[in-house]
């Protein structure tokens, strides 16, 4: 399943049980969306004969603007204008257009903001700093609905403005810069958005300061970026600091701290904490709610992510009325073809899937887990042995195509395999050999492990070996990347465990066969 996240990171789209990747990203990026196809309105044909009146070359940029029409007021501070340069009339379009903008109605905004654009260029002329904002604001527009080739000339062409207009270290400029390197985020163009959005964060901190809410939207930008490329490392401390300045510069309920608070959650849920992500999911929703209505699509985002986390730990019942309600949101606001649409219907069909065929009187993947962390080597009847000195259970967790696998075996030959979703449970003395192998590849490689307290779910990426020893646990881990080249410290106890998923998967259907095999 895929999660969509939003714009400015993990805004909210983590569609349910889906995380959008990069190259799922471009690939539906080339699809027109509702409205967008056959007799399309000619405001949407135009857009790209605006894009370029001059020949100009493709800047580097960064992530999404902060507020339709922020632009527009800064720059008319900072030119000591006290009024707007527009009419009654194209004002009132203006305002139209943040209208449906702010309630997910982006193409009925297009409509409006077109003409803002249009009488911008006829009256203010092609470079002026009113005509970068009207085009950033429709570029955002196109881009809230997923048809990026439209957007990114109008970015690009707004950046150009502002960084001749009123330099290149201008806060404005650094929003255009965040907001072109987002759209190259979302397009999965990683190289062209790092630049883009560490030199708008660098822009931001030195002007506006290190505590600035448009200094926490660039963290969040970055950390996004790091994320979606699994660099948590990198993504934690950011998504953290820009959590803290969105809750100390504009409140606990703002919607911008449900943002942060939504892409921390997804950051633990990546790492298979999903105790702490569960809260913070929660927490986000009601500020949406609360701020935005039920019905607006950033709500949505909140509802497919929430719907994920229940998702992956089994809790169909739980997951599938939240994707309902994204999906009925999303059609609405964006159309039946749209992207996000298409993604979030896929997630709730493969939700109502599972959880129609779950085949086993098992209805919880975490639960299964924990059991083999509680028992103790005396309840499972296994002694320290000559065979087995140290080591009497390995764990193995692997999580691969959205599936969090568990491999345990036991000394006394006992094994198990769990896959959620789906919680497939299997497990006895069917691969009893194999079981035993797994314990003394773990027996050779003890010494490397590392002593531990407790046992998180590993992230995307990563097999990780929990060493269950009568004097404690320990934990050791690789990259999925090392072990299928044949490389890493613990390549043969993978080999091992991956002959238990092997038996076990045999006595199901083909679709279920083991996600690797030696």
């Amino acid at each position: 399943m895929v999660v969509i996240m939003q714009h400015r990171f993990w805004s909210g789209i983590v569609l349910a049980g889906l995380l959008l990747s990069a190259a799922q990203t471009t690939a539906v990026a080339a699809e027109p969306s509702e409205g967008q196809s056959g007799g399309q309105p000619e405001w949407l044909s135009r857009a790209g004969a605006r894009a370029e009146p001059e020949a100009i070359q493709p800047l580097h940029l960064l992530q999404h603007q902060q507020g339709f029409q922020r632009a527009h007021e800064v720059v008319a501070q900072t030119r000591g204008q006290s009024s707007s340069p527009y009419p009654a009339e194209v004002q009132q379009w203006q305002q139209q257009a943040k209208a449906l903008m702010e309630q997910g109605r982006y193409q009925e905004a297009v409509q409006f903001q077109d003409k803002v654009v249009d009488w911008t260029e006829q009256h203010l002329g092609h470079d002026q700093v009113y005509t970068a904002t009207s085009l950033n604001n429709l570029a955002e527009l196109y881009q809230n609905q997923g048809a990026y080739a439209k957007a990114e000339p109008l970015y690009i062409r707004a950046l150009a403005i502002w960084e001749k207009a009123l330099g290149p270290d201008h806060p404005d400029t650094a929003t255009s810069l965040n907001n072109l390197g987002y759209l190259y985020k979302e397009q999965g163009s990683y190289p062209k958005a790092e630049p883009l959005l560490q030199r708008a964060l660098a822009i931001r901190e030195k002007i506006q300061g290190p505590e600035h809410p448009d200094t926490a939207q660039s963290l969040n930008s970055l950390a996004e970026l790091y994320s979606v490329q699994g660099a948590y490392a990198k993504s934690w401390p950011l998504i953290q600091r820009s959590l803290a300045i969105r809750e100390k510069a504009l409140g606990a309920d703002h919607p911008d701290t449900a943002e942060s608070l939504n892409n921390l959650a997804y950051l633990y849920n990546e790492q298979g904490a999903y105790a702490k992500a569960e809260p913070l999911y929660l927490r986000a929703l009601a500020i949406r709610e609360k701020a935005l209505g039920p019905d607006h699509p950033d709500t949505a985002n909140i509802l497919n992510n929430l719907a994920l986390l229940y998702y992956i730990q089994g809790a169909y019942a739980k997951a599938e009325p939240l994707y309902i309600r994204a999906l009925a949101i999303f059609e609405k606001a964006l159309g039946s073809n749209h992207p996000i649409t298409i993604t979030v219907r896929e997630n709730l069909e493969q939700c109502r899937k599972a959880r129609g065929d779950r085949g086993a009187d098992f209805s919880d993947f975490t639960a299964g887990r924990e059991l083999w962390f509680k028992m103790t080597a005396s309840q499972a009847k296994i002694s320290s042995s000559a065979e087995f000195p140290h080591v009497f259970i390995v764990i193995m967790d692997w999580r691969i195509e959205n599936k969090q696998t568990l491999v345990a075996a036991a000394a006394d030959g006992t094994s198990s395999l769990y896959i959620s979703p789906g919680s497939k449970v299997l497990g006895g003395y069917s691969a009893k050999e194999e079981a035993k192998a797994v314990i003394i590849a773990a027996e050779k490689i003890l010494a490397l492990a590392k002593k531990v307290s407790e046992h998180p779910l590993p992230p995307p990426g990563e097999v990780r070996f929990y060493i269950r020893t009568h004097s404690g646990l320990f934990m050791i881990r690789d990259s999925f990347s090392d072990l299928s080249e044949n490389k890493g410290k613990t390549l043969q106890l993978f080999v091992a465990a991956n002959k238990v998923m092997t038996v076990h998967l045999d006595t199901i259907d083909a679709e279920s066969k083991p996600f690797y095999r030696k």
